[in-house]
Formats: C-alpha cells, sequence, structure tokens
C-alpha cells in the first residue's frame, strides 16, 4: 500500500465511520485492514505473536467463541470450542466437533488482541493477519467466554514491540508451489 497516514489519523477515519466493517474501510482509506488494527496499538490494541502454536493451542481456555474466516468471497464463521489442536511447522489444524480448522502457520505473520468498546458493548477478539496485512484469521468472544483467560493469554502473548506502525510485505501467490 502506498497511502501514508499516521496512526492518529488513521484512528480519527475510524472514529469518522464507527459503522463501517474494518475490512471495507481500510480499503476506502487504501490500507490494508493490519495497518487499520496495528493504528489502535496503544488503544486497546496489542500486538501478540502470531504462531498458532502459541496462540490456537491456547484459546480453548477461552471456552465457546466465535471463530471468522473471510475473503473476498465468503465469510466463514463457526461459534464453538477450539478443541483437538494440532500443531505443526507446515500445517497445524483443530479438530472439534464444532470448529474444524486447517491453518497454514507461515501465513500467521501479525497478530493483535483487540478490545473495542462500542454501542453494542465490548467486544474482544484475536486477530491474524498474512505479511500482505490482509485477514488470516479472527477468534472473536462470546458472552460465555472466559474474559481473565483472554487476558492472560493477551500477556502471555504480547510482543515487546507495541508500535502503530506495520511493515507489510507484498503479496505472492505461492499457492502453486508445493513444498
Amino acid at each position: 500500500m502506498t497511502v501514508q497516514m499516521t496512526p492518529a489519523a488513521i484512528r480519527e477515519a475510524r472514529r469518522a465511520n464507527a459503522k463501517a466493517r474494518a475490512r471495507d474501510l481500510a480499503a476506502t482509506l487504501g490500507l490494508s485492514e493490519a495497518q487499520l488494527v496495528a493504528a489502535e496499538v496503544g488503544h486497546g490494541t496489542t500486538r501478540i505473536d502470531a504462531d498458532p502454536d502459541r496462540l490456537v493451542g491456547s484459546i480453548a481456555q477461552l471456552g465457546d467463541v466465535m471463530a471468522l474466516t473471510r475473503n473476498e468471497n465468503c465469510v466463514h464463521e463457526r461459534r464453538g470450542f477450539y478443541d483437538g489442536y494440532h500443531g505443526g511447522g507446515h500445517a497445524a489444524m483443530v479438530l472439534g466437533p464444532e470448529i474444524d480448522l486447517r491453518i497454514f502457520p507461515k501465513h500467521w505473520v501479525h497478530g493483535f488482541a483487540v478490545v473495542e468498546h462500542g454501542p453494542d458493548g465490548t467486544k474482544r477478539s484475536f486477530q491474524v493477519f498474512d505479511a500482505a496485512g490482509d485477514a488470516v484469521h479472527k477468534i472473536y468472544l462470546k458472552p460465555e467466554s472466559d474474559i481473565a483467560a483472554f487476558d492472560r493469554l493477551t500477556e502471555e502473548l504480547r510482543l515487546p514491540d507495541q508500535s502503530p506502525l506495520l511493515t507489510l510485505s507484498a503479496y505472492t501467490d505461492d499457492a502453486a508451489v508445493v513444498e
């Protein structure tokens, strides 16, 4: 992305467009969704380690949550528990009765713990983005979820770098590459 906006300007744009979906607002501003989220670091958002073995391997302690994966063509939501996590360097997975998920860790680059206060209450989530700043996976807490576990996990995964600026890499389509 070539747009240069300060984190403060991005936060102001979010406040001015409070009802816009993050993905849509980022596109309107010429930013990646990860840059939009990163601008909130220190304002309810914490940069965290995106390593699935650390993050997804611990999500079960949150209890009932919503798993969300979205792209240009679809939205996939599942509510349930992250049971049966199996880690791995090339591929990892969650094999539970409610959530069945395949993960390719090399694409889990930027992670955030997000706490958003709004008219509908407080929303808590873990959000993961690839090197280009596109959303890979999000985990939203539900009213029954364990908020104390969310807070503990946020602190455990907290990165030393808490800058609201994000360095992105150009997207490369390596889907055809066999490893």
